[in-house]
Formats: structure tokens, sequence, C-alpha cells
């Protein structure tokens, strides 16, 4: 078209020029062609053109500068995701450990407070009979004030000593309340703290704030899939895939044959979630790509495979997923405590590792066997593998627990048979939490593994032992000519020694047995190997029969010596019913307790450096991921479910402890707590009470009998001895009168006196014995008198008992009524569902209130605590797993993102200035070429002509000139000839044309822009400053310590310092630059392809302007050759020609 135009303007040139005539021609030459003419419509294209490469330019540098914007605010969210993941570790896991320690100190006091409460019910039943019975006489002193009436004994006496009893019994009660009270208040004191930490959780966990972190984990979820499909976009895929597959070919081989099947394809797709290796697709692939057609892929053919388009990604998806479940293991062992939880993270650590590096399983085998750590933590390990052998989120088919064992015998089989030992102990097993039930069955487990992993070491040992030994076996020729084999000499038939056992000169085999001795066996008796773990199995379940009959033998006793008086029995049934504290003791909460076990320092040293090396390679993993996939993480990676899977844990076990954990709920604790230490004693003292009381009424028939027959008794004694007392005296008093009386009558004095004396003694026997029956019954009667006088000064005292006792009656009944209230107001405030409760309240009026008040909350919190104290270690395991997984993505995001859009952000920047510096001086030398045809810069000349006489160049700065001479002659005076400048054309053309392509390249860079700007509109955080404020202000009422970038930074300030506002940073920029790139490079072609038809017309009138201006020129030369050759030939003397 602009040689049509350009031959057009020519024609129409060369007719006006052929038709003039010669004084016009003259005319032109002097006036028209020689005058300096202004190209004011190539000026304007040029000048149009110029501008529009420069807006495209300015529009593709604020692009740039976007993606670097891009570029800060990935590093932003980075830091925004690893800050999430410091406070789940710093903060919230720190306080859930600290919340469980403390609940379970507090489950452990309440075992204490248990017992002490059923020794004091005890102690005061003990107490009540041991004073009942030592008072037995004090009751019987009473005696009857008209003792020929009512008979020697008065009751109503008798029963005024019953307040002496009780005040015996009274101090025993209050030194046991007192020791109770202060064991209660001490379960508060430890269970306080957990309960007010839970509180502040119910605020935080509530659903306010849930659903505005729910929001915020799916913003960053939309952030990062956003800045993962830009980055994928700009980067592609990177050159790592050998590398990436040399990891993950373990993966992919899930039989660990060493070569890929179809059936390994069908559970990689199964484990790793990969819809397109389910189904019949993976032996279809594995037909495609075997080329040997053995059924199995090499790592050549899986390479082939996993370029296959049908399952993009394939490789980085099924790396990265391991990655994250590595670093997850990762967290929960460097988060770890106890025993229990390090035990069950080393075993989740050699589930992934058995799926794709074996030497992890013998570095971490070797340090459980070689005593560097204790042997019950080798006994857990073993156990942790026994009761997750059927996990089914296990990245592996294989048996996890007999790679381990076999790998650990072959290096450490002493120390794998001392752990075997001790975790078959059902003692160990016990006090280390595990269920009894499930000891026989891994004691067999593991027993198995052990046998195979002794057959496997052994027999393959051995049997290339038992090769050489026959090796040495010589062949000799006996006496009758018959070939016999003869053994080595004695100094040679010596056992060789092995970890799996020995090889005896007899050819016999010695393996170890469990006993970590050896058993002399044959080959044949694989059999009796073989039926060792039933065995073992068999002989656990004895040992575990008879450990809880001795643990309910042991309890039974315990119970029966607590309580092993009447009294004590009926003091429980009126209390609790007739149930101990400790006849409810929950077994979930002994196996809490016992499964609390801190780990030892060195055991934990080992998990820092195991979760060190775990996260090293899950990050290294996940960077690899990310070179290959230029994105962050898999498609259905996604953080708001790991954070949902917290708060669900989380609430589940706020859900627990929201009875006791809100204000209400504590004090009612509180005031469960205080009305026992205020009531307890009076309830308890008023049943020991009656219940003396009704001892007393039950006794005093027989002791009124026995009370007149020891009054008689003593009263018989007493006049006996007085009888006996006065006999000597009587005798020697009556000898005289006596013997005169019988000296008068035989008229004998001598023989009287021997008649008195004979007669005296006996006269004075039978005197005293009178006079001791006639004192007997004054004697009786007056010790009676005595006993009453003595009573009667208790009269008072009894008296003021009396009155005590009513109004502690009268006291209980009102506090407890209104006990009643506070809890049924309490129940309502909270809208509890808590009928145990309510039922406690109802009872608290009746006669065991406090008690059985305390017993039932006692029991609630035994039976709560322990499953929601394993519903916390669920939850902080949830926890350690999403810091773990934020941390490690992130991490890389926060290296790999930036780099890449600032990358590409200068690329793109350096790209567009070339073009625009190559463009540049192109149109510049169009604007030039213009103003020169136009008569501008010296106009169009002909060219000079040759001299003869041009003098060479001598010196070297002349030879350069020279040159430089010839090559401007060339360019300054041939540059527009047809073949020079129609190829010039033709080539800004090619130019034209690559400025149209690049516009439309630009439309669909604009596409891309635009679907940024639309990614925008999905996450309102990342363009409304208020939003995103409010948004990372509840993230900061929900972890208290969470920043970007420093602590005190705040919370206004958080998204535009941390260029959290992508859209917002970028809108402006990428709309101008839509607009700028767009309009201006298409507008840019057009102006352009209009300026080369300007400069091919002004070209013809340049070409032509050249040749008049040689015509005029060689007229000049004529006329000036003409005067000069006319004044000569006047001077010879001849006419001009």
């Amino acid at each position: 078209f602009a040689a049509k135009q350009v031959e057009a303007i020519a024609s129409r040139v060369s007719r006006s020029i052929h038709i003039q005539p010669s004084s016009s021609i003259e005319t032109m030459a002097g006036g028209e062609l020689r005058r300096k003419d202004i190209p004011a419509c190539a000026l304007c294209l040029a000048i149009g053109s110029l501008l529009c490469h420069t807006l495209v330019l300015v529009g593709n540098l604020q692009a740039s500068s976007a993606m670097e914007d891009i570029g800060k605010s990935t590093a932003g969210w980075s830091k925004v995701g690893m800050g999430m993941s410091r406070s789940f570790h710093v903060e919230l896991d720190n306080l859930m450990n600290q919340v469980s320690r403390q609940l379970l100190d507090g489950l452990e006091h309440i075992s204490k407070v248990q017992t002490v409460l059923d020794k004091v019910v005890g102690a005061t039943g003990e107490s009540a009979e041991e004073h009942v019975e030592n008072h037995t006489q004090a009751m019987l002193l009473q005696l009857s004030n008209s003792s020929e009436q009512r008979g020697l004994v008065d009751e109503a006496a008798l029963q005024r000593v019953v307040p002496l009893i009780l005040q015996a019994v009274d101090k025993v009660v209050e030194k046991g309340i007192e020791v109770l009270n202060d064991a209660l208040h001490k379960l508060l004191l430890k269970l306080k703290p957990a309960l007010k930490q839970i509180g502040e959780w119910l605020v935080k966990f509530g659903p306010k704030i849930q659903s505005a972190i729910e929001a915020f984990s799916s913003s960053l979820d939309k952030v990062q899939k956003i800045f993962d499909k830009i980055m994928e976009k700009l980067n592609g895929k990177g050159d790592n895939e050998d590398m990436m597959l040399k990891e993950a070919f373990g993966l992919y081989d899930v039989s660990h044959t060493g070569t890929v099947t179809a059936l390994d394809l069908k559970q990689v797709g199964e484990l790793y979630s990969i819809g397109a290796l389910q189904g019949e697709k993976p032996m279809d692939l594995v037909i495609k790509y075997d080329q040997d057609s053995d059924g199995q892929l090499t790592y050549a053919e899986l390479k082939e495979l996993i370029g296959d388009e049908s399952i993009p990604n394939s490789l980085p998806v099924v790396l990265r997923t391991y990655a994250k479940k590595l670093s997850q293991v990762a967290g929960n062992v460097a988060a770890a405590r106890m025993r229990d939880e390090l035990a069950g993270s080393i075993v989740n650590y050699f589930q992934l590792v058995c799926a794709n590096n074996q030497t992890k399983v013998q570095w971490i085998s070797d340090a459980l066997g070689n005593a560097s750590l204790p042997l019950d933590f080798t006994s857990a390990v073993f156990a942790q593998l026994c009761l997750t052998e059927d996990d089914p989120n296990v990245l592996t088919t294989a048996d996890i627990g007999g790679i381990v064992i076999t790998t650990m015998y072959y290096m450490h089989h002493n120390q794998t048979i001392k752990a075997l030992e001790n975790m078959a102990n059902t003692s160990y097993w016990v006090l280390n939490g595990f269920p009894p039930l499930d000891q026989p069955r891994c004691v067999k487990r593991v027993t198995k593994w052990v046998v195979e992993a002794q057959t496997k070491n052994s027999s393959k040992y051995l049997t290339g032992m038992l090769e050489q030994q026959k090796n040495k076996v010589t062949s000799v020729v006996g006496p009758d000519g018959v070939l016999e084999q003869q053994l080595p000499d004695a100094t040679e038939k010596l056992p060789i020694n092995h970890p799996g056992g020995t090889i005896h000169p007899d050819g016999s085999v010695s393996i170890a047995a469990l006993s970590g001795g050896e058993q002399i066996l044959s080959m044949v008796d694989v059999d009796v190997l073989a039926a060792m773990p039933a065995r073992a199995e068999s002989l656990a379940m004895a040992n575990v029969r008879k450990h809880l009959h001795r643990q309910q033998l042991s309890y039974a006793v315990e119970r029966a010596k607590v309580f092993s008086t009447k009294t004590s029995q009926e003091l429980l049934l009126h209390l609790t019913g007739g149930k101990a504290a400790k006849d409810k003791k929950n077994p979930n909460a002994e196996r809490a307790l016992h499964a609390g076990q801190p780990a030892k320092p060195e055991t934990l040293k080992f998990a820092r450096y195991l979760s060190s090396n775990a996260t090293a390679t899950a990050n290294r993993f996940q960077d690899m991921s990310f070179i290959y996939s230029s994105q962050s993480s898999s498609a259905l990676d996604n953080f708001a479910t790991q954070v949902q899977a917290v708060v669900k844990k989380m609430q589940s076990f706020l859900e627990m402890m929201m009875k006791w954990a809100t204000p209400a709920g504590m004090k009612r604790l509180d005031k469960t707590v205080d009305d026992f230490g205020e009531f307890a004693r009076t309830e308890l003292m008023k049943i020991v009470k009656k219940k003396v009381e009704g001892l007393v009424n039950k006794q005093l028939p027989k002791l009124s009998q026995n009370m007149d027959k020891k009054l008689h008794q003593a009263a018989d004694v007493i006049s006996h001895k007085i009888g006996k007392a006065i006999e000597k005296p009587l005798e020697r008093v009556m000898q005289r009168p006596l013997s005169e009386v019988a000296g008068d009558i035989v008229n004998n004095t001598k023989k009287g006196e021997k008649i008195a004396k004979d007669i005296a003694p006996k006269i004075g026997a039978m005197l005293g014995n009178k006079t001791g029956e006639l004192l007997a019954d004054k004697l009786e009667t007056l010790l009676g008198k005595l006993v009453n006088k003595a009573l009667d000064k208790l009269e008072s005292r009894l008296n003021t008992t009396d009155q005590q006792e009513k109004a502690h009656a009268e006291a209980h009944a009102s506090l407890m009524e209104e006990s009643a209230r506070d809890i049924a107001i309490f129940s309502s405030q909270e809208s509890i569902d808590d009928e145990e409760l309510q039922t406690v309240g109802d009872e608290v009026g009746a006669e065991s209130g406090a008690w059985q008040q305390l017993v039932t909350v006692l029991t609630m919190l035994d039976t709560l605590l322990p499953t929601a104290t394993n519903t916390l270690k669920f939850a902080r395991t949830e926890v350690s797993k999403a810091s773990a997984s934020l941390n490690s993505v992130f991490e890389i995001f926060e290296i790999r993102g930036p780099a890449i859009f600032n990358m590409t952000a200068q690329l793109y920047a350096l790209l567009w200035i070339l073009w625009f510096v190559f463009l540049l001086p192109l149109s510049l030398f169009n604007l030039y070429y213009c103003l020169w045809a136009s008569g501008w810069f010296g106009g169009p000349q002909p060219p000079p002509r040759e001299e003869d006489d041009i003098e060479p160049p001598k010196t070297f700065l002349d030879k350069i000139g020279a040159c430089c001479s010839s090559c401007c002659t060339c360019i300054s005076y041939y540059h527009d000839t047809s073949c020079c400048f129609w190829s010039f054309i033709i080539v800004m053309q090619f130019v034209v044309l690559i400025i149209f392509l690049i516009s439309i390249v630009l439309c669909i860079i604009a596409g891309v822009k635009a679907f940024i700007l639309s990614g925008c509109a999905q996450v309102y955080m990342l363009g409304d400053p208020a939003v995103c404020g409010e948004t990372v202000g509840a993230l900061r009422n929900f972890l208290g310590s969470f920043f970007v970038r420093d602590a005190i930074e705040q919370l206004d300030d958080i998204c535009p310092d941390n260029d959290l506002l992508t859209c917002q940073l970028i809108q402006s920029k990428m709309q101008s630059s839509v607009i700028l790139t767009t309009t201006f490079s298409f507008l840019a072609t057009l102006l352009s392809l209009q300026n080369l038809i300007e400069a091919a017309r002004l070209h013809e009138q340049a070409r032509y302007r050249r040749l008049f201006n040689k015509m005029c020129l060689e007229d000049e030369m004529g006329k000036t050759s003409g005067e000069a050759a006319l004044p000569s030939a006047e001077t010879s003397g001849e006419s001009p020609p």
C-alpha cells in the first residue's frame, strides 16, 4: 500500500515537472525546491508515535512496579503466615501444655481428696464406737434418786452423758474436716488457673471471633492461591525434575520392590488424593510407558510417565504432601513433652520415612537400640508401633513395626529383647498409661516382629556361614574305597557368633531367645519360634488378669480397712448413699495420670535434633516443589481446614469444661467447697449423735441390770471388808467377858479362858458378817447419792451443748436452702442442661446435702478431666501440625515468592526499556529523514564529483579520517537510493508488524492484569484497610502474641506497613497500565505505519529535489565555465562557442 502511494505521488510530481517550461524550472530550482519546508504531517506522526511508545513504556513500567508491589505483598503475607505459626507454637501450644499439666495435677489431687474424705468418714465411725465403749462406765454412773420406787439406775441421767462422747468424737471430726478443707482449697488452687485460662478461651473461641478467624484463614488461602497462579503464569515450570523424581521415587514405589507397578500407582492416587491415578488409569499408564512389557516401571520409564498430560503436577503433589506431613510430624515431635506423646510422634515419623528413606529408619533404630535413650522410652515406642499399626492415614502399605523391629534387632538385638521384656511387664504397661486389655495383643504382635527379625537376620547370615562350614569339609577315600566326608580339625571346630544366633561345630544353630539367652535349636525348630507370639499373648493375658485381680483385691482390702466398723459404714450410707468417694474412681483417670510421664532430658534432646532434621528435610522438599511448579502449595492444601480442625478440637474441649470454666461455674465450685467447710462438720456430728444415742438406747436395759449388779456387788464388797475389819477388834473385846462367864459356869477360870478363846473368833466373825449385811444397803444408797451429786454439776454444761446443737441445725437448714437456690440461679444463667448438678442442688436440703454435693462434684470432675485432657492433647497435636505446616510453606514462600515477582518485574521493565531504546533511534532517524528530505540539515544534494588530484593521506589520523569520510560519504550521499531506502522501509514495516504483535501480547497481558484485579474482588481485606484492620485485630484478639514485623507494632499500621493491602497497592497502577499499554500500543502501530508512508512520500520529494539541485548545479557550473571561457577568448581573439 505504501509503495503504491509513493508511486502515485512520484508520477504526479514527474508529470508536473515535465510539463513546466524551463523558466518555471529555474524558478522552482531557485525557489520552492531550494527552500526549507516544514513537514508538519511527518512531524506530527513522528512525535505522536514517539509519544505513544513512551506512554506504552510508562504503562509497562507501572506494571513492573505493580509486580514489585505484589512481591512486597507476598513477603508481608508470608510474615503473616509465619506470625500465625509462631503464635500457635509460642502461645497456644504452650498454654495448652500448661493447662493440660494443671488439669492433670488437679486430677491427681482429686484422688487425694477422695482418699482423705473416705478416711474422715471411716475415722469418725471408728472414733464413735471407741468412745462409746470407753465411756460405758460413765454412762452407768447415773443412779436413780429414788431406788425404792424406780430402781437404782436413772435412764434420763444416763442420756445426759451422750454429749461427753460427742465432744470426744467431735475433736476427731474437727481435725479430719480441717485436713479435708485444706486439701479442697489446694485443689482449687490447682484447678483455678486452668479454669481461668479455659474461661478466656471460651471468649476467644466464641462465635464472633471464630467466624473472624475462619474468614481470615480463608482469606489467607485465597491470597496464597492468587499469588500461586500469578507465579505459575510468570515463572513456569522448573528444570529440577530429575532431582524431584530421585527424591520421590520411593514414594511411588509403595511396595518397596525397586520398581513401580500399576498397584503402586493406584495406591499413590489413594494415599495422596490424586484423582487421575484412580480407577483403571494406572494400568493404562503402565501399559503405555512400560517399554519392556514386564508390568513394572523403572526409573526412566517412570520419568516419562510423570510428564504425561493426563496427570499434571502429580510429582510436586506427591512430594509436597509428603513434605507437609513430615513438617507436621516435626512439629509434633518438637512440641511433645511427655513420654507417650513423644513415642507416638516417633512412630508417626517412622510411618513417613519407611515410605521413602530407609537410612532414616536405621538412624532412629540405632538411637533406640544403642542405650543412649531410656529403655522405658524404647518400650513405649514398641507399644505405640503396635497400637497405631492399623492407622489408615499412613502413606505406605508396608509393615512399619516389622521394618523397625527388624532393623533395630539386626543392630542391637540385646536391647531389642530387653525393650520387649519391659513392654511385656504388666506393671510397666499400666504405669505408662496404656490400656491393660491392649497389652496381650501388643505383646503378641511385637513378639511376632522380633521372631521374624530373628529368623530373617539369622537365616540370612547363618546360611552363609553354614556354606563356609561345608566348604571346609574335605573328601577322603575310606578303607572300603567309599568316598567319605571329614570335618575340619578340632582347632577349627569353633562356634560362629552372630547377633541373630550362633552356628555350632555340630551344625546346630543357636538363636537368641526372648529371655536374652540362647537355646540350641535345630533348623526344623521353626515351629517353636512360630508358636512364641501366641504363647507370649497367653502369658500377657494371664499377667493382666492377675494385675487387675490384685488391684481389685488391694482396693477391697483398703476399703474394708477404712470402713472397718459398723458405725463408719452407717455414716457412709447416710452421707453418700453407701458409696465411698473412691468407689466411683474412673479407670481413665489413672491412665491419664500414668500417661503423663515427663520425658527425660536425653529424650527431649534427641527429639529436638530429630525435629530439626525433619524440618530441614521438609523445607528442602517444599523448596524443590516450589521451584518445579512455581507454586507454594498444592490445590488441595487448605490452611482454613487446618485452622478449623484446631477450632473444632478446642470447641469440643471447651464444651466439656464449660460447666466449670465460666465465672458462674468457678463460683459454684467455690461455694461447694465453702458449704462443705461450713456444714460438713455439723452434718456429720448430727448423724454421729443419732448413732451414739442409738447405741446408748440399745444398751440401756442391759446396762441397767449390770449397774444394779455392780453397785450391789460393790456394796457387798465394802460391807464385807468392813465386817472383816471389825472381826478382830470384836474378838478381843468379847474374849474377856466370855472367859468370865464361862469360868463362872464351869467354876474353873482356866477352863473359862480356854472356852472363851475358842468361842470369841466365831462370835466376832458372826458379828462382823451381820454388821456388813446391815451396812450393804446403806452403802449402795450412799454411792448412788454421791454419783448424782457429781452429775448435777454437769447440768449447766450439758444444757449449753444442747442449745449449740439446735442453733447449728437451724443455720445448716437455712444455708443449705440458700445454696440450692444459688445453684439453680447459676444453672439458669448459663443455660446449661446439667441434670446431675440440679439433682445435687435438690438434695442439698436433705440430711446429707454438703457431703453428697461434694462427692458428686468430685466424681463429675474425676470423670470429666481425663476425657477433657485427652481432647486437649489431640487439639494440641492439631495446633503443632498447623504451626509446622504454616511455617514450612510460608518460610519458603517468603524466600521464593518476592524473588520471582522482583525478577519478573526487573526483566519486564528491562525488556520494555530495551524495546523503547530500540524504537527511539528509529523514530528519531525517521524524523530526521523527514526533515532532511524537506531541506533541513543541508537537504538532498548531488554526490560530489570525483577529483583526480586528491592527495592521499599521509599520517595515521589522516587515514582514519579518510576511512570515516568514505563511510560517511556512502551514508550521506547514497542512503536514499531506491535499494537502500526501500530496504529500510521493509525493515521498518517488519518493526511495525512486531509492534502490532506486541500490542496483541499487551492485550493478553492486560487480561492477566484484569485477572489479578478480579482476584481483589474476591478478598475484601486486600483492598479495604478497614476490613484488613478488623480481621488482623480479630486475629490478635485470638492470639495475643501475634505480630507481623515486631511485637510493638500498632494494630492500625500492620496492614499498610507490611504491604498487606495488595489490591490497593496495585489497582491504580494496573488499571493505568492496562489503559496505556493497550490503547497507545495500537495507536503507536498506526502512527508508525502512517509515518512510513509519509517518509516514502518525502523520499520521492527528496529524490526529485536532488535531481533539480543537480540540474541547477550543472546549469550554474555551465554558466560559470562559459563566463570564464569568454574573457580568455577575448584575450586570445577567439569567439565563444
